[in-house]
């Protein structure tokens, strides 16, 4: 039997002066930040990309005219195979439009659903630009808190459907996996969305750009693929960016099968100018999702073993901060309103003193949480934690 290759999940790639917005905001957050330290904030990886893809945009680049480029039959039928197999969904590739980045998809699809005025829901709490999606394109946000009692995020289904019955609401944003709580929803939660959904005549907008990070126990279910009246009223984002760590190469996607909704979609896309995602992206997904799945599964186990790493950590050293469960996401939901600390000297506490540099929880609407990114070497986790039990005392 032969042995799947071995990946590098341990040597930390330093990004400093690359112009890595998370390395960035570090320097600016920290101050004269020691040398060996890594920021645990923004949803990216400090690791090299799969050397798969590394290789093959390598070959490409020998023959390759880096002019305008369309995407490929070969791209779309990767993405097609991907869904098909990683998500038993099946497309057409007909559904499929690129874009750069699936923020620019939240507000194509924000325009295309909606007019100004218009409620939109949203889940909170909930990833930043999912927000400025709504509000700077002169929507109304509609916020339905989840219920976070007892640790694991649930959706508030009378609250959701008072919403969309009540606050003139044409579209429900869904992140599904959920960031920053790490819910996966079953199938019974999509079912009823879809039908409170059908109900009130409302577009659902699934970002499901971390379709690809769910974790043992748990699988994620495409929320148009629930039902045939979801399939239609559904803009599914995704992208490769997440799971594979190429948010560089600003290539994404919508999957779209009502064709009316698609084309006013597009509409949005090319009043913004937007023809082309990038050439080499293009490729990259491909070779992702065709040649390096064995380094995603290679990312999950990391992931599992630094969630354990942190869990166990955390009931030793702060017993009464609270951790949401990791169903999915690489991205830990930490409750630190325990401690009894203002947001003011919590954060200063991280960033200052213990150069721990977690998400802030208020930029998601949570202010006494903190966002901890997983997609780090076991021993950089480690050593982070260690320095934030010393800041804290403990």
């Amino acid at each position: 039997m032969t042995r799947p290759p071995a990946y590098d999940f341990e040597t930390l790639v330093d990004r400093s002066g690359t112009g890595s917005v998370k390395w960035e905001l570090m320097r600016e957050r920290g101050g004269d930040v020691p040398a060996g330290i890594a920021p645990l904030s923004t949803a990216d990886l400090d690791f090299l990309p799969a050397p798969e893809i590394t290789r093959g945009l390598r070959e490409h680049l020998e023959g390759a005219v880096l002019g305008y480029t369309g995407p490929t039959p070969a791209l779309f039928s990767a993405i097609q195979m991907w869904q098909a197999v990683r998500h038993r969904w099946a497309i057409d590739t007909r559904w499929i439009s690129m874009m750069p980045g699936v923020v620019t998809g939240l507000f194509a699809g924000v325009r295309a659903a909606s007019k100004a005025g218009d409620g939109v829901a949203l889940l909170t709490p909930a990833y930043p630009p999912m927000v400025d999606a709504i509000e700077k394109t002169g929507r109304r946000l509609v916020a339905v808190p989840l219920d976070g009692e007892g640790g694991r995020y649930r959706i508030d289904f009378a609250a959701l459907a008072d919403a969309l019955e009540n606050e003139d609401v044409t579209v429900l944003i869904l992140c599904s996996p959920h960031n920053p709580t790490g819910r996966v929803w079953t199938h019974t939660e999509l079912e009823e969305i879809a039908h409170l959904a059908r109900a009130n005549d409302v577009t659902v907008i699934a970002d499901e750009i971390h379709a690809d990070v769910v974790h043992e126990g748990f699988e994620h279910i495409p929320f148009a693929a629930v039902s045939e009246d979801a399939t239609s009223r559904t803009i599914t984002l995704s992208s490769a960016s997440k799971s594979f760590n190429l948010a560089g190469v600003q290539t994404s996607w919508a999957m779209i099968e009502n064709a009316e909704l698609r084309a006013a979609y597009e509409r949005e896309l090319e009043a913004w100018g937007f023809h082309f995602a990038n050439c080499l992206g293009y490729r990259a997904v491909e070779i992702a999702y065709t040649e390096a799945s064995a380094w995603l599964e290679g990312l999950l186990e990391l992931i599992a073993r630094n969630d354990k790493v942190s869990r166990e950590f955390f009931a030793e050293r702060f017993p009464e901060v609270a951790i949401a469960p990791l169903e999915g996401t690489f991205l830990q939901w930490i409750d630190f309103r325990p401690l009894g600390l203002d947001e003011r000297e919590l954060t200063r506490l991280h960033d200052r003193e213990a150069h721990v540099f977690f998400e802030h929880g208020r930029n998601f609407g949570a202010p006494g949480f903190e966002r901890l990114n997983l997609g780090t070497p076991t021993r950089v986790l480690e050593e982070a934690l260690v320095r934030l039990a010393e800041a804290h005392g403990r």
